[in-house]
């Protein structure tokens, strides 16, 4: 199966009601990850689902913008997406904190971090 180009997914992810970043702890590489879909969400305003992964539930926690499982069983899954659906007022309020997330998780912004490290060991 081929690649589906990312204008073509975001056209999708922003009608999902909930975006999920189920990855296993499988190692540091795992455990320290940040995927891109987890940003693709928050610019898509989708609430999450995700693993409790380190760098996934600091920025989930930090922004309030979805819920970290305790562990991975399909029953946990099932049973933390199926309460976010149910419970309307949170929704909201996880959908409207994406809107703050990804004013500061922007690319915009981690560039100029990004050139403030360069311009320091350039020094």
């Amino acid at each position: 199966m081929n690649r589906m180009p990312f204008e073509q997914l975001y056209d999708y992810t922003v009608h999902a009601d909930i975006g999920f970043s189920l990855d296993k702890d499988i190692g540091i590489n795992h455990r320290y990850a940040l995927p891109n879909k987890l940003f693709d969400f928050i610019r898509a305003r989708v609430p999450v689902v995700v693993s409790d992964l380190v760098e996934i539930k600091k920025i989930v926690e930090q922004y309030n913008i979805g819920v970290v499982l305790p562990d991975g069983s399909p029953k946990t899954i099932a049973h933390h997406t199926n309460t976010l659906l149910q419970d309307i007022e949170k929704y909201k309020i996880l959908k409207n904190n994406t809107i703050k997330a990804s004013e500061e998780l922007s690319w915009e912004n981690e560039e100029m971090v990004l050139k403030r490290v360069y311009l320091k060991c350039l020094e």
